[in-house]
């Protein structure tokens, strides 16, 4: 099975990209993106940014002591929310928790629960909206 066959299979791709080149002939996130959306994903956010000086100036010799460009991130792509009727209920479930548990995308987890509740007739939104607000109210 080819490489991208494998990724279209996938409910979140999270990959390293660059953003000024590090390696001879390396990809760069312009080029990551346009493959992860030709496969039908859509980007959703960085992980932190990172970067590294640029020498001579370093303080204390330390890489990052005085950042200014920007080199990489994680970069965490998602099913194009245009087209989550083609996924079926378990992998809207799926994806709505790993939106849920692992990114904290609290707004994008209820997204993909209304795409569910559209196609199957459930009420996973609406009661995912109840929890939040409670879960909203105690941190007040």
């Amino acid at each position: 099975m080819h490489a991208s066959e494998t990724l279209k299979s996938c409910l979140i791709i999270e990959t390293e990209v660059e953003f000024v080149q590090l390696y001879e002939d390396q990809p760069l996130f312009a080029e990551v993106d346009q493959f992860l959306r030709d496969l039908g994903f859509m980007f959703h956010r960085f992980t932190t940014l990172k970067g590294s000086t640029y020498k001579p100036l370093m303080t204390n010799n330390k890489r990052g002591s005085l950042v200014s460009q920007t080199s990489w991130s994680d970069a965490i792509y998602v099913p194009d929310l245009a087209r989550l009727d083609h996924l079926g209920s378990p992998a809207l479930l799926k994806l709505a928790a790993l939106l849920h548990e692992i990114y904290n995308s609290f707004d994008l987890s209820h997204l993909v629960l209304a795409a569910h509740d559209r196609t199957f007739g459930t009420t996973y939104a609406l009661r995912y909206m109840e929890l939040f607000r409670s879960w909203q109210g105690k941190q007040t």
